[in-house]
């Protein structure tokens, strides 16, 4: 059985030790990699994320999503742990959550089945596109109702889900639960998942 809170901790610690340059360098391959899915190019609505700990930065990402005329959303964190995401602007005023997160003050939320794409950070990923998060359900308990009946097989109101990651977060796979939600890609510096 797959110890997941060592599995967690020996990532996150991989994680901490790259260099500013690396995640320059890598950054750089994971935006171009993104930019070029079909799921990205096609969206019109793309929810993404603040890094925190060495995530994969995506300050340009956004940048080139809004380009684009492409609408931006960021996770806010609620009391139970489920994410809403709020529309995002580069002047928009931010805030920092309990977390240490940086979180929209906006409230120009959307539904989540109306998201394109969702673009999603994590510890841990796996060659089949499961996810390990922080452990607190996060994103799993906010897609949730997705995951199940007809909306998870309906490809136009169920978002594709693209995890972020350096090599170094990929492992072998472990035993998933009903709720997780599978990525649709995993994006690498050096492939896509």
């Amino acid at each position: 059985m797959v110890d997941l809170s060592a599995l967690r901790q020996s990532k996150l610690k991989q994680r901490r030790a790259l260099t500013p340059e690396f995640i320059e360098k890598a950054e750089t391959k994971i935006s171009e990699k993104l930019i070029s899915l079909p799921s990205f190019q096609q969206a019109k609505d793309i929810a993404f994320y603040i890094p925190i700990n060495n995530e994969v930065p995506t300050n340009a990402m956004i940048t080139h999503a809004l380009n684009r005329g492409k609408h931006v959303y960021l996770p806010v964190v609620k009391a139970d742990y489920s994410l809403d995401f709020i529309r995002y602007m580069p002047n928009d005023p931010m805030t920092i959550n309990n977390l240490g997160i940086a979180e929209p003050k906006s409230n120009k939320g959307i539904n989540l089945t109306s998201l394109s794409l969702v673009i999603v950070p994590g510890i841990v990923f796996s060659p089949e596109r499961h996810r390990l998060g922080y452990g607190k359900g996060c994103y799993d308990r906010s897609f949730a109702s997705l995951n199940a009946g007809k909306v998870a097989r309906n490809q136009k109101t169920r978002p594709q889900f693209v995890g972020l990651a350096y090599e170094c977060q990929i492992s072998p796979s472990w035993p998933t639960r009903s709720h997780d939600i599978n990525m649709n890609f995993v994006l690498t510096q050096k492939t896509i998942y």
